[in-house]
């Protein structure tokens, strides 16, 4: 198993990946491309998702358990059902607002705790 550091340096490049990855969907979707995008929306669900399930164990022995990232999390995960809603739905105008005024902010938020809590271990 990967020790800490190691872990922490994997979830903290992976954020980056998926601020990238935001960063193309806004352009896409402002390009007019919405169907296109969803595949992109569902990689950055999946790079999510490994991070959640990567944070679990270390909030036990990190900073983490001490942070706000519990309910970031729980706002993000909101964020992201409300958009996959707005792309089953069809609803581009929704789902461009939603990216911009909800998820993104959402994701730096919770992204900014993340580094926050786990840059003193890469760090150390």
């Amino acid at each position: 198993m990967k020790n800490i550091v190691e872990v922490s340096t994997d979830i903290l490049q992976l954020s980056l990946t998926i601020q990238e990855g935001f960063q193309h969907l806004v352009g896409r979707m402002g390009e007019g491309h919405f169907e296109d995008t969803y595949y992109l929306f569902q990689d950055i669900v999946r790079a999510f998702s490994s991070i959640y399930d990567a944070v679990r164990p270390l909030s036990l022995v990190s900073p983490l358990g001490e942070s706000q990232i519990a309910e970031l999390t729980e706002k993000l995960i909101n964020a992201f059902d409300d958009m996959n809603k707005a792309y089953e739905n069809n609803e581009l105008d929704k789902a461009q607002q939603d990216l911009q005024v909800v998820l993104f902010p959402a994701f730096e938020s919770w992204r900014g705790e993340l580094e926050r809590c786990l840059h003193p271990l890469v760090d150390s």
